[in-house]
């Protein structure tokens, strides 16, 4: 095995075919700020939302073949059809780019699925890089980002590769900025998925007659007017709109959120529309003390330490 670049080259032998996958790594993000502005005709909403990468990780291998798309897994429950995006994106860069190419693209998962992290939409966009790259097709990172809205809102944001950018429209606008983020992060799932669809129609539901739901979190302008972010603004300015929404159909996680902060996290905040909750530490010591108490209280969750990139 070789490395260059943060990318991994995997020699191997198949009878008399010689193969060479890339291994490819496939960050996980979290939502430091989510606000939902409105409703748009299209029926997506207008959001904004400061995304910033982990050092969670998935890895991706891919292998060119002559024609077709193979899809493998470390986990039995992952699909590896038209149901999962990294296919997704594969069939579509063949499409758009007219070329008879073939890849198979094993998918070796770290980052929990249906946990808010992203790790679908990452994968997704490290795909398209990647063939892009390898495939040589030559698209702008501007373009792969188009395609990759067209697969879900999360995909433009790692397409783009940055660390931390405020996200907004329906996902399409990234602008990068620069984070100084010294916390440890807890991150605590319990397990159990929420479906970003009907995250959002409580939200609907809940501005139903609400004319001035246009206004709602008046500090849009504000938060949008800052270029660099510490982490003492961010203690104060941390907010997502789901997790009202959220803890009202999932108690649990309002009885997570209240432990973590008495294990003296100094913030707790659902990532997406969830399941994940971010328990923010100021101490790799009080991080770890939370994780061995949380671990005794949710033993069918999946817990982990991590930190911003």
């Amino acid at each position: 095995m070789s490395s260059s670049k943060g990318q991994f080259i995997i020699h191997f032998s198949l009878g008399k075919r010689y193969s060479m996958a890339v291994v490819k790594e496939s960050y996980a993000k979290i939502n430091l700020i989510l606000k939902i502005l409105d409703r748009r005709p299209d029926g997506y909403h207008n959001l904004v939302s400061l995304f910033q990468r982990i050092d969670l990780r998935d890895e991706l291998s891919f292998d060119l073949r002559e024609n077709g798309i193979e899809i493998g897994s470390n986990l039995p429950d992952l699909p590896l059809d038209h149901a999962n995006l990294v296919y997704r994106a594969a069939e579509m860069l063949l499409k758009k780019s007219g070329e008879n190419r073939g890849v198979k693209i094993f998918i070796r998962k770290n980052i929990p699925i249906g946990a808010g992290l992203g790790g679908g939409s990452s994968n997704a966009a490290t795909t398209l890089q990647e063939l892009n790259r390898l495939w040589g097709l030559h698209y702008s990172i501007e373009e792969l980002a188009s395609l990759g809205g067209e697969l879900g809102s999360d995909i433009p944001f790692f397409c783009y590769g940055c660390s931390t950018a405020w996200v907004s429209g329906r996902g399409e606008t990234v602008e990068p900025l620069h984070l100084t983020c010294n916390y440890r992060i807890l991150l605590v799932f319990p397990g159990f998925s929420v479906k970003t669809s009907e995250a959002y129609r409580q939200w609907d539901l809940s501005q139903a007659g609400d004319k001035n739901n246009l206004t709602k979190g008046a500090n849009h302008n504000k938060i949008l007017s800052f270029q660099t972010v510490n982490s003492g603004w961010l203690s104060e300015y941390l907010e997502n709109d789901f997790e009202k929404l959220v803890f009202g159909q999932y108690p649990l996680l309002q009885e997570m959120k209240a432990r973590l902060l008495g294990e003296k996290a100094e913030k707790v905040l659902l990532s997406g529309s969830g399941s994940t909750l971010l328990g923010f530490f100021s101490t790799e010591n009080l991080a770890e003390e939370a994780e061995r108490n949380l671990r005794r209280f949710l033993p069918a969750g999946w817990i982990k330490i991590a930190r911003c990139l």
